[in-house]
């Protein structure tokens, strides 16, 4: 995200990826381990030596690390997030009532 004049905040880039047959089989958190590792990969060039804040509702990372045996595919997505300097910051939900709130 990068600050225009008046302070407001505007993505810089968008990525996406569709999914393939054995990914969809992918758990929810598994997902976003794989976002976050696709993304790492593909912006690698703007994170490499920075400090990135990630705004996810699961916390991949604590995930990836809190497994006693990690599978192929877990330690291979491990490593890779390992090389960047990647803070976890959770996404507040707002729900019912509060919603209509925030919305008015």
């Amino acid at each position: 995200m990068q600050e225009d004049d008046q302070k407001a905040k505007k993505p810089i880039f968008y990525a996406s990826k569709a999914l393939v047959n054995y990914q969809l089989k992918y758990t929810e958190i598994e997902r976003q381990c794989f976002a976050l590792v696709f993304l790492i990969q593909k912006f690698c060039h703007f994170l490499l030596g920075r400090h990135t804040v990630a705004r996810v509702p699961l916390n991949p990372l604590k995930y990836l690390l809190s497994r006693p045996e990690l599978s192929e595919k877990i330690g291979r997505w491990a490593m890779i997030l390992q090389e960047f300097d990647i803070e976890i910051s959770p996404v507040t939900m707002v729900k019912g009532p509060r919603l209509a709130e925030h919305l008015a």
